[in-house]
């Protein structure tokens, strides 16, 4: 038989920010995906209406795009099974519930939230006290309009059901547990509940994959009753590990789990993808750490998926940072685009300090170029580098020296004006340990004062690269 097309699907609901654990999802399903010739779709889960944040669709949407993970199918690309939104889907649930009910695998329940809330305060689950109700009672019922729901019947043909998953093997629930209990699928609002809407939605649009969080596990096995119940064949599942912080597991609230937050901060999207991917996911060939996406598409299998729930560290994301800001700079469309970005936050952030002259020549991008290969030592994120680098841009504040001082900086300005227009890290380094012997002194203490009288800073990168990097013109001034 013809092998079944690879189809795969990211399904978040609008509730806030995409954080970590949902971009690592996407990007599994997006490579996994990529790698077998198959579709990504992108299929918004919003039919808990009370959680919604407005605007939350829209920023995902956004984000992805700055990450470049463009989905096959979704509510902006369009697709064979359109909506992509599940509150633009209610018809579909509303006649499968009802094929459930023929089935004589749901049922409708007039439990009222007193009674609903008492049980759950005695610790004990739904009973299933309108399982069996006689059918004129029921007919009766929902002639006077009683508010109700339906709720799938756990089959009691069996003690326990089996969920087999590519990370976690075969994992069994027992039906006596709350796991799988008679479970709401139509709300008294008329929306599903997820355990009715991703099962539906799944088949409807032919998945044939769900890679999704380890948190969904323990649902799973009502999931797989659906499908028996439809008389469908299940996807192959896929849990991911819960993701970790310092303390515990990795809060949404948290600003460490934001991928908005990353990208506001400068970190290079092919940083993030490439440090996500790491999180629960290596290579086989352990000694590849900066993987592009290509590279993950290439190298990325289900097997080799971790079941140990990873750390989130952000010092491995700034050290994969460099190394891509770096590899970026080598490729000229995104040099461009890092060029562009720098620019717009130096004249941001210094324009109105900057002394007219320097503006056209502190705004060229060879210039800026040499600045940002000089400060990828210090920090890879432009937003601080932009902070931390504003000696490049601005004068120091003047201040007064003693004597000394006073000779040794007529010293280096006058072998500077020796150099012509043009200096590099050996010609100033020359330079220094000419004034040092003309003065006497420690090349050290020549190089301290150089810094301060150029930088107005203690640390930094090296003087005689500092000084190769500003024009000499600005040198010039400053030291006069």
């Amino acid at each position: 038989s013809k092998r079944k097309m690879i189809r795969v699907r990211f399904a978040p609901s609008p509730t806030g920010d995409l954080h970590l654990g949902g971009l690592r999802t996407a990007l599994y399903n997006y490579v996994f995906a990529k790698k077998h010739n198959g579709s990504v779709v992108l299929r918004i889960e919003d039919t808990d209406q009370s959680r919604l944040v407005q605007g939350s669709t829209n920023r995902l949407i956004e984000c992805f795009q700055k990450l470049k993970i463009n989905f096959d199918e979704g509510p902006t690309q369009g697709g064979k099974y359109w909506p992509y939104v599940q509150s633009q889907r209610l018809k579909y649930y509303r006649e499968y519930s009802e094929q459930l009910m023929q089935r004589g695998a749901a049922y409708h329940c007039f439990c009222s939230k007193e009674r609903l809330e008492a049980l759950k305060a005695e610790g004990k689950l739904y009973n299933g006290h309108c399982r069996e109700l006689p059918y004129h009672t029921r007919e009766e019922y929902l002639r006077q309009g009683i508010p109700h729901v339906i709720r799938m019947k756990v089959p009691d043909s069996r003690n326990s059901t089996f969920v087999d998953d590519s990370v976690f093997g075969r994992v069994e629930f027992a039906h006596s547990t709350v796991n799988v209990s008679d479970q709401v699928l139509m709300k008294g609002d008329g929306f599903p509940t997820y355990h009715l809407a991703n099962v539906v939605d799944d088949h409807l649009m032919e998945i044939t994959h769900v890679l999704r969080g380890e948190e969904w596990l323990t649902s799973t096995a009502k999931h797989v009753i659906l499908y028996e119940s439809f008389g469908w064949d299940p996807p192959v599942y896929c849990h991911l590990p819960i993701l970790l912080s310092s303390e515990g597991k990795l809060s949404k609230r948290d600003r460490s789990s934001s991928v908005q937050a990353y990208l506001s901060d400068g970190y290079q999207p092919a940083a993030i993808l490439n440090y996500v991917a790491m999180l629960g996911w290596a290579p086989k060939d352990s000694s590849k750490e900066v993987l592009s996406l290509a590279d993950l598409i290439e190298e990325f299998s289900l097997e080799d998926i971790n079941k140990s729930q990873p750390r989130v560290d952000t010092g491995k994301l700034k050290w994969l940072n460099r190394h891509h800001l770096l590899l970026a700079l080598e490729e000229d469309h995104h040099q461009h685009q890092i060029l562009k970005e720098f620019k717009q936050l130096v004249i941001g952030c210094y324009g109105d300090q900057m002394v007219e002259e320097d503006v056209k020549e502190m705004t060229k991008d060879e210039y800026l170029l040499s600045v940002i290969r000089i400060m990828t030592e210090r920090t890879s994120l432009l937003p601080e580098m932009v902070k931390e680098s504003e000696y490049f841009f601005v004068d120091p504040p003047q201040v007064s020296h003693d004597r000394d001082h006073i000779l040794m900086k007529d010293m280096l300005l006058s072998e500077i004006c020796c150099l012509g227009n043009s200096t590099t890290n050996n010609d100033v380094t020359a330079v220094m340990e000419t004034v040092a012997n003309k003065c006497q002194c420690k090349y050290s203490d020549v190089a301290k004062f150089m810094r301060w009288a150029l930088t107005g800073n203690k640390k930094g990168p090296g003087v005689a690269q500092v000084t190769s990097v500003l024009p000499t013109f600005v040198v010039k001034r400053r030291l006069s």
